[in-house]
């Protein structure tokens, strides 16, 4: 096969991690298999084919990774390679499954330090779903247990439930529930999210994690509708719209000077958005171009619709009113997640008194094995949660970074935080001994 000098670059590449962005169609995974076959078989001393961990999304994909690498083997023990011909005979058992496969491996060693009793198993989808709806019902029985109810339990339902049942209430319950299993310790993540919801008194809105993420929003709303008024502007000097062609440099310095307010912060944008107005079209001579005259209209309409919705959207409140309304939010919010966590309790009882994990407990207990209780204290980042950042490896982490050679991640876009975090614990990552390769696409991710 003929490779690209960006294929080769990524081949020939040692010594450190390296992350891979590349679309759908272009040869991820044939470089990574070419890589894989590669580290096997080349230079004085190359590391057996087991000792290279190999991450995919699914079985299928591990399943035919497996069959690529063995027949790039092949052709190059045909040719006379001995040492393809040694790494043969390791390929039907080489370390390359999915994250879960993975996991439950690291279990199944380690299942006294996990908690769990040798004879544990992994319960089904069905199985674990009908737990899961048996917990719930427990839940919602303690909290109708007592009397009188919880306030905070009565503002919830009026929040959430029918006047007929609880169902949303629950469905809230277990959306923020699944939700919070992709964070690697998704108590600390609820509650620091819960936490940021007591802004102090006096907060400029665009300090917040919510206004910085709308004044990016902004910026960028803004620039595109300054092109659209410069575009069209341009298309009216050049066509004889010389009234039309002074409206739109108008509307585009109008805009500029909106786009300049914001970094005076989130109420001086606002302000500079609602003080904004448009001003009429002048007049054009009878004899224009009525083709020239409707596209410079439609093109007026794209730009003051564009930023009506920038107001809408981005640009809508100030920080007194934001902010407050951001405050009265936090008992509800704590009250949903003290529920989502006790959930959780009554999950994990149930599922231990049968003896088995789910899919999520594999990630998570696993995690646990690797990385040490506590050393991710506080979640720095909005609204992303705590990741590998901070973790410190376990002894056994440690112990398993000797064993593995080289850590790669087929469909690295489809990774979860959780997921990330176990496979970084266990590679080498910095220095000039990186050993952690990723390929990926981001616009093919699953998280959205």
């Amino acid at each position: 096969m003929k490779w690209t000098d960006e294929q080769m670059a990524v081949l020939e590449s040692r010594g450190c991690s390296l992350l891979v962005a590349a679309a759908a169609g272009s040869g991820k995974t044939a470089v990574l298999v070419e890589r894989i076959v590669r580290l096997v078989t080349d230079g004085d001393d190359p590391p057996d084919l087991d000792r290279i961990l190999v991450v995919t999304f699914t079985k299928a994909a591990a399943a035919e990774m497996k069959e690529r690498i063995r027949k790039s083997l092949l052709a190059l023990s045909a040719e006379g390679n001995d040492r393809a011909r040694e790494q043969l005979a390791l390929v039907s058992e080489a370390p390359i499954s999915t994250i879960h496969s993975f996991c439950l491996t690291v279990l199944q060693e380690n299942f006294h330090l996990a908690g769990l009793e040798p004879g544990f198993r992994t319960g089904d989808q069905a199985e674990c779903t009908q737990i899961l709806a048996e917990a719930m019902d427990r839940l919602m029985d303690d909290c109708y247990g007592v009397n009188p109810l919880d306030p905070a339990m009565a503002d919830l339902l009026d929040c959430f439930a029918g006047y007929r049942d609880d169902h949303r209430l629950r469905e809230r319950i277990a959306e923020v529930w699944r939700f919070s299993r992709s964070m690697p310790w998704p108590d600390l993540w609820m509650e620091a999210s819960v936490s940021q919801l007591l802004i102090p008194e006096g907060t400029d809105f665009g300090a917040t994690g919510w206004g910085r993420v709308l004044l990016e929003q902004a910026e960028w709303m803004l620039e595109e509708l300054v092109r659209d008024a410069e575009r069209a502007c341009r298309m009216a000097g050049n066509s004889g719209f010389t009234g039309y062609e002074a409206t739109f440099a108008e509307d585009a310095e109008m805009l500029r000077q909106v786009s300049r307010s914001i970094p005076g912060g989130w109420d001086a944008a606002v302000a500079s958005a609602a003080a904004s107005r448009f001003s009429a079209l002048k007049r054009v001579p009878k004899d224009a171009d009525p083709l020239v005259k409707e596209q410079l209209q439609a093109a007026r309409k794209k730009v003051k619709d564009g930023f009506d919705r920038l107001r809408r959207e981005a640009l809508s409140g100030f920080s007194e009113q934001l902010c407050a309304e951001i405050r009265s939010e936090y008992g509800r919010q704590a009250k949903l997640v003290s529920l989502v966590q006790a959930l959780g309790r009554i999950y994990g009882r149930m599922k231990r008194r049968k003896n088995l994990v789910d899919f999520d407990d594999m990630e998570h207990l696993c995690l646990k094995l690797l990385v040490e209780p506590g050393s991710v204290s506080a979640i720095p980042s909005f609204p992303a949660g705590p990741g590998p950042a901070g973790a410190i490896p376990t002894p056994l982490a440690f112990a398993m970074r000797e064993r593995w050679h080289a850590v790669m991640i087929d469909e690295y876009q489809d990774s979860n935080l959780v997921q990330e975090t176990i496979l970084e614990a266990i590679a080498t990552q910095t220095g000039d001994g990186g050993n952690l390769f990723m390929v990926g696409d981001v616009k093919q991710s699953i998280y959205r």
